[in-house]
């Protein structure tokens, strides 16, 4: 017998899809463990109404706890050799039993785990893979397994000694997922299945959406680390455990300066407070861990200006380089061409800027109408630690207005969907809108050179991904024409401004191996773009350009 935990609280939404998910599967022998952690809302009238048509679900409900308690209470009723554990506002393929299950069989294996999707508050699904190896894997001659798989119980199948046998029971607040690294850890053979069996809903009130959690973040390394000590395995994955702790700094300070944004966008110093009080509490945490005199440069979280003009993938990799313990020290120039870029300030284009409370595409918008960024804007510019400049922008077209041009950007038609006020659009393919953008170039690269003297420039030549899916099983766009004519027209716009820039240091991002992205990115204007590993490796590629370039000084 399989049983499955899964807790119930305030997901009166969602509930129903996730019961359907699991009463629905292929494997039939199964015990279902449904615990309201005391809901407010009509989740325990769902789960009631579930309980009644099906004899599998054993119902209960509890005073809140919180998500880790109650799933240890569940871990303690349940009668299965193996336990999966299910988030209510989550649900699972008809499969996932029946696969894990043969995979815990066929490799004798204590822990079985498989791929996700992620389900986006806009309503998308992103396959997300797993780091390691398919099939069967010892763990202790394949130790990185501990860490390379993401770290929530859900999508696991887990024997249910390794939990109660280990008294490896889930701690209370957030991050309680904790623990599951060290289950991996005790076990002798765990199995990857290379399939996505698991939905998982993003929505609001997430982790992310909480300055509490963030903080709360020192528990969670503080539960990891005497989880490890307690079953004397901490020497042996300390390696393991300092790369653990820096990528979840990472990510979390990453959360954190997104999270103070949206939260105090008027108020610079409480944003700026409230994001160092949880950036030195994690990095003391982590220097008292490992013993590290500096642990700012251990994280990757030294100071550093960098000055980015380009897209949003460049940004991504501007923050691999620099770390997002600083955020302040990146400045962002997005959505804007080089053709407008350069072009005469106007008064009348600025007064169409939106209200105050400007979403992010607002401000794209009113920096490119502003031309900030050329405009003596640049803070602190010959301080800047580089400059990255990438040309996809290009891509899109030129307005003429009120005798200045700006960009006919993706924030622009987002910001201003009925156009109120009339333009002329310049076409591409045009010698007019051609000698205007070579000059705007040229004064650009005369500007950098002039304004940012001495600071490494550092051109990636970021193109149009002609591929999407996962690495090694990559498939063309349908628009594959439509997508070379474009990088055609990128690759022409970026040999001209190496060609009249011979201080620029180039990288060359489209030959990587990882440039690939997702069904829905054809054009390669979202987040998601690219992949985690494309990221890591054009940062370490920066970092030591600009190294190279510090030491040619």
């Amino acid at each position: 017998m399989i049983s499955v935990v899964i807790p119930v609280y305030n997901v009166a939404g969602h509930l129903r899809a996730c019961l359907e998910s699991v009463v629905g599967q292929t494997y039939g022998d199964i015990e279902i463990i449904l615990i309201n952690d005391g809901s407010t809302d009509r989740s325990g009238d769902i789960c009631e109404e579930w309980a009644a048509k099906d004899r599998r679900i054993r119902y209960l409900t509890k005073g809140n706890g919180g998500l880790g308690p109650t799933r240890n209470l569940g871990v303690k009723l349940c009668r299965g050799e193996y336990v999966l554990f299910v988030d209510s506002d989550d649900w699972v393929d008809a499969r996932i039993v029946e696969k894990l299950h043969e995979a815990v069989g066929a490799g004798k294996a204590e822990i079985a785990f498989c791929d996700r999707y992620n389900y986006t508050r806009d309503g998308k699904l992103y396959r997300v893979e797993q780091d390691a190896r398919p099939g069967p894997i010892e763990v202790k001659s394949c130790p990185e397994v501990v860490f390379g798989t993401y770290i929530q119980a859900w999508a696991k199948l887990i024997k249910k000694s390794v939990i109660t046998g280990n008294d490896l029971f889930q701690s209370s607040g957030f991050y309680e997922d904790g623990t599951t690294p060290i289950w991996l850890a005790t076990c002798s053979r765990v199995h990857y299945v290379q399939e996505p069996l698991y939905y998982y809903r993003f929505r609001d009130g997430a982790i992310s959406d909480d300055a509490s959690a963030l903080s709360s973040l020192r528990n969670h390394f503080v539960t990891v680390r005497e989880t490890f000590e307690k079953q004397g395995l901490f020497e042996e994955y300390r390696g393991g455990l300092e790369r653990f702790f820096r990528l979840k700094i990472r990510n979390n300070l990453s959360a954190a300066a997104n999270l103070m944004e949206r939260k105090h966008r008027e108020d610079r110093e409480v944003r700026r407070s409230v994001f160092e009080s949880i950036r030195d509490d994690l990095l003391r945490i982590y220097g008292e861990t490992f013993g590290r005199e500096n642990p700012e440069e251990i994280c990757g979280a030294t100071p550093k200006h960098c000055v980015v003009f380009g897209s949003y993938n460049l940004r991504r990799f501007a923050l691999k380089y620099a770390g997002t313990a600083f955020p302040d020290r990146l400045e962002f120039y997005s959505q804007s061409s080089l053709g407008s870029v350069m072009a005469p300030y106007s008064a009348e284009l600025n007064s169409r800027r939106t209200a105050a409370d400007e979403t992010e595409a607002e401000e794209d918008v009113v920096r490119d109408f502003t031309k900030r960024f050329a405009h003596g804007n640049a803070r602190n510019a010959a301080s800047a630690d580089c400059l990255l400049v990438d040309l996809l922008e290009e891509r899109h077209p030129l307005g003429e207005a009120d005798r200045t041009l700006f960009t006919v950007s993706d924030s622009f038609r987002k910001v201003f969907p009925g156009v109120p006020f009339s333009y002329a659009l310049l076409p591409r393919r045009d010698d007019r809108t051609e000698r205007i953008w070579r000059e705007n170039c040229l004064k650009f690269v005369d500007y950098c050179g002039k304004v940012f003297y001495g600071v490494p420039l550092i051109l990636v030549r970021t193109m149009l991904t002609e591929t999407y899916g996962l690495s090694g099983k990559e498939e063309y766009f349908d628009n594959l024409a439509e997508i070379r004519e474009t990088n055609a027209f990128l690759a022409s716009c970026y040999d001209f401004f190496e060609l009249n820039c011979p201080r620029c240091s180039t990288i060359s991002v489209a030959a990587s191996e990882y440039y690939y992205t997702y069904r829905d990115c054809a054009l390669g204007c979202v987040p998601w773009h690219l992949n985690n590993r494309m990221y890591e490796t054009v940062g370490r590629e920066i970092a030591m350009r600009v190294r190279n370039a510090a030491g040619a000084v």
